[in-house]
């Protein structure tokens, strides 16, 4: 069979290439009227060879977030939309090397936008950092996240040109990983949120910063009354590279993840438990233990580890737990698919079978019929 990579580069695009660098077109005008540098569009033309050269999206988070694209995050209120956000920034910003059992591929600094203000951020990422980081052998990664979570406690107005170009500019020196706009709708107040044409504003603004930084940029959004789709215009819904749809059971949090433009979209939603936690008392001693509880998002199941106690056994009934709620869908999954997949981390089969009703006994899991052999398992989740 031909491959169009073993044939010869064709004419055609060397005359368009010599035509079309005679035809040069003013760039789009800025907000005080001045004219910038005139395009030359050939320069921005692909030969096949030239998209077959273009990086494939590589993941932050798996299965969440890609590097350097546009996600948003939607949901009804009490959804954990923040928690969630604040709990991705601050992985990212320490340098975790496993978010609930997902790897993080890309760390460094996150600036957050807390535009609804930041009053109750301080104590959400220091429940995450006790929960998370526990102990002397965290010490560099807590170090990490004081030097490299940034928050801005104040909305940046995405349809003030002055306001985003700037920021855009500026934030180029802070190479940031992730910026974070929580809310959406407290960033483009200016803006008519169900106009096509004003969100189609926000998201070039939007795509200034990506495009300037080389961040991901995440929005944490409403979900429309209907509890289908995102509130205001379909826009930016079509716009942004990944769509997550967070939903909530109580304590319980459901991610689904709506869409992925070029890769795989998972099929199924992940589980997670919203955990609560109070925050030492030498931390926030100003505050009684009432004001110094927050919740902290974490695998269904699972419970973080008392380092203290050093409980390797309990390392692995996380991870097994995890495993479940990665990989399980609706029909769950048999004792010999989990025998396989925790053989990756060197979990051997006596151990699996003898963790697997200790973790149904417990809560962790659940059985989808447990008068139907072989056994299924599923996230205790609902």
């Amino acid at each position: 069979m031909c491959s169009v990579w073993s044939e010869a580069p064709a004419r055609s695009h060397a005359r368009l290439e010599i035509h079309m660098r005679r035809i040069t077109v003013p760039a789009t005008q800025a907000g005080d009227g001045a004219v910038s540098d005139e395009i030359i569009w050939a320069e921005k033309l692909l030969t096949l060879d030239g998209l077959k050269n273009l990086p494939t999206p590589e993941p932050i988070i798996d299965k969440f977030l890609y590097a350097d694209t546009l996600a948003q995050m939607s949901g009804q209120p009490g959804t954990y939309k923040s928690f969630l956000a604040l709990s991705w920034a601050c992985a990212i910003a320490s340098g975790l090397e496993s978010w609930e059992g997902f790897p993080v591929r890309k760390c460094g600094k996150v600036v957050y936008i807390a535009s609804e203000g930041a009053s109750g951020v301080l104590l959400r990422v220091l429940a995450w950092a006790e929960a998370t980081l526990p102990g002397p052998r965290n010490a560099g990664k807590r170090a990490a996240l004081r030097e490299n979570l940034l928050v801005l406690p104040a909305p940046l107005q995405l349809g003030a040109r002055g306001q985003y170009t700037s920021f855009a500019e500026q934030a180029v020196e802070l190479n940031p990983v992730l910026v974070v706009f929580d809310t959406r709708s407290r960033c483009t107040s200016s803006l008519d949120e169900n106009s096509a044409k004003d969100m189609g504003d926000a998201v070039n603004a939007a795509d200034l910063i990506r495009h300037k930084t080389g961040a991901t940029v995440l929005f944490v959004h409403h979900m429309a009354r209907s509890g289908t789709a995102a509130r205001g215009s379909t826009v930016f819904d079509g716009a942004v590279w990944t769509n997550l749809i967070l939903k909530s059971d109580r304590l319980k949090l459901i991610v689904t993840v709506d869409k992925h433009k070029d890769v795989e979209t998972p099929e199924r939603p992940y589980y997670f438990d919203m955990k609560p936690w109070t925050v030492a008392n030498q931390a926030l001693a100003h505050l009684p233990e009432e004001r110094r509880t927050s919740l902290v998002v974490m695998t269904a199941g699972v419970s973080k580890p008392d380092e203290t106690k050093g409980s390797k056994s309990h390392e692995t009934g996380a991870k097994l737990s995890q495993l479940v709620s990665q990989h399980a869908d609706i029909d769950g999954l048999t004792g010999a698919m989990i025998v396989k997949l925790a053989n990756e981390f060197d979990i051997s089969r006596p151990t699996v079978l003898r963790w697997l009703p200790k973790l149904v006994k417990d809560g962790a899991l659940k059985h989808v019929d447990p008068n139907k052999r072989p056994l299924r398992y599923l996230p205790a989740v609902g």
